[in-house]
C-alpha cells in the first residue's frame, strides 16, 4: 500500500516536471520566434529604408539631369539667336548693289547714250538707273565716281519723314496728331486761333497753313540767324489741312522735333536706327546756326547709297515700324499722287 502511494506521488512529480520543462522549452521557444521576427522586421525596415534612399536618390539625379539638359537647352537656343542676330547684322553691313548689263533687263543701251549726251550739257553730277534691283546704268561727271558722296538736297525730306515715322514707333513721340506746339511753346501766344492747331502730320504734309514756302521766303530763311524762330515767326494764312504749301522750313522744324523728343540730332538718331541697322556708312548730315540738323535738305550720301532709299523703307516696313500711307491719299496733292 505505502509502495503503491509512493509510486503514484512519484508518478505525479515526474509529471509535473515535465510540464514544466515543456512550459519552459515553449518560452524559449516564443522568445527565439519573437527575436527572429523582430530580427527580420529589422532588416526588412533597412531594406525599405535603403530602397527609398536609392529611390530619393535616382529622382534627385534625374531632376538635375533634367534641369541641366534644360539649362544645356536654353544656353543652346540663346548661343542660336545670338548667332543668327549676328549673321543679320552681318549681311546687312556686308550688303551691296549687284550691277547687271541693261539689256539683260529691257533697256535700250542706244537710249542711254543719248541720256549720257544729255547729261554732259546740263549741272547734273551723276545719274543711276535701276532695273529689277540691279544697278544696269551709271553716269558721273569728270571728277566724279561711286565713291563721291553728294547732297541729297530736297529728297533729305524723304530720310527725315523715316526718321519720324521711327521716333514714333519706338515711343519718342506719341503720334503724328501731336500739336507741334508742345514742342515749340511760343506758338500758345500767337494771335491766330490756327497755331495750336498745327499737328505733326501737317508738316510732313506741308499743309500746316504757315507761310514759309520756298519759293517766297528761301533766302531769307536760309539768311536768318535761327532757322526755326524765323519759320515760327511767319503768319498763318490757312487753316492747318487744307492747303499744299511746298516748305523745306516745315521740315526742318520736324528735324528739330526729333532732336526735342529723342535727345540727339536728326542725323544721330538716323545712324543709331536707321543708317548703320542698313549698311549706309556713308551718311553725312550739315546743320543750322543751333546744331540741328538740316532735314529738309542737308542729308549726304553716295549716289549708290542714296539711290538705295526704296531698300531703306522695305527695312523701314519689314521692322513693322510707322509708314505713312495717308500720304498717297491726302487730297492736299491732287493729281499728284
Amino acid at each position: 500500500m505505502i509502495r503503491k502511494k509512493f509510486f503514484i506521488l512519484v508518478c505525479i512529480l515526474t509529471f509535473a516536471l515535465a510540464l514544466n520543462g515543456c512550459s519552459t522549452s515553449s518560452g524559449e521557444e516564443t522568445t527565439a520566434a519573437g527575436e527572429t521576427e523582430a530580427v527580420s522586421e529589422t532588416a526588412q525596415s533597412a531594406e525599405e529604408t535603403e530602397a527609398v534612399t536609392e529611390t530619393a536618390a535616382e529622382t534627385s539625379a534625374a531632376e538635375t539631369e533634367s534641369q541641366t539638359g534644360e539649362t544645356a537647352d536654353e544656353a543652346s537656343s540663346a548661343a542660336e539667336t545670338e548667332t543668327a542676330e549676328e549673321e543679320t547684322e552681318a549681311a546687312q553691313s556686308e550688303w551691296t548693289w549687284q550691277h547687271d548689263a541693261p539689256e539683260n533687263h529691257g533697256v535700250d543701251t542706244a537710249m542711254l547714250e543719248t541720256l549720257h549726251a544729255g547729261l554732259d550739257e546740263v549741272p547734273v553730277l551723276t545719274s543711276v538707273i535701276v532695273k529689277d534691283g540691279y544697278i544696269v546704268d551709271e553716269y558721273y561727271k569728270d571728277g566724279y565716281n561711286a565713291d563721291s558722296v553728294f547732297v541729297l538736297n530736297s529728297c533729305s525730306k524723304s530720310v527725315t519723314s523715316a526718321l519720324i515715322g521711327i521716333a514714333i514707333d519706338e515711343g519718342y513721340i506719341e503720334s503724328v496728331d501731336v500739336p507741334i506746339s508742345e514742342y515749340f511753346p511760343q506758338l500758345l501766344e500767337s494771335d491766330s486761333s490756327y497755331a495750336q492747331e498745327i499737328t505733326i502730320w501737317n508738316l510732313l504734309t506741308h499743309t500746316s497753313g504757315i507761310d514759309f514756302g520756298d519759293t517766297e521766303y528761301w533766302d531769307a530763311w536760309r539768311g536768318s540767324d535761327n532757322w526755326v524762330e524765323f519759320a515760327l515767326n511767319q503768319l498763318i494764312t490757312s487753316e492747318p489741312g487744307t492747303v499744299f504749301n511746298y516748305s523745306t522750313a516745315g521740315t526742318h522744324l520736324l528735324s528739330a522735333i526729333l532732336q526735342e523728343a529723342t535727345g540727339m540730332t536728326a542725323y544721330e538718331f538716323g545712324k543709331e536706327h536707321l543708317f548703320d541697322p542698313v549698311g549706309m556708312d556713308s551718311v553725312e548730315c550739315s546743320t543750322d546756326a543751333q546744331g540741328i540738323s538740316d532735314g529738309g535738305n542737308g542729308f549726304l550720301s553716295k549716289h549708290s547709297e542714296g539711290t538705295g532709299r526704296g531698300n531703306i523703307f522695305k527695312e523701314v516696313e519689314s521692322k513693322r515700324l510707322f509708314l505713312f500711307p495717308q500720304l498717297f491719299e491726302s487730297d492736299c496733292f491732287g493729281d499728284l499722287h
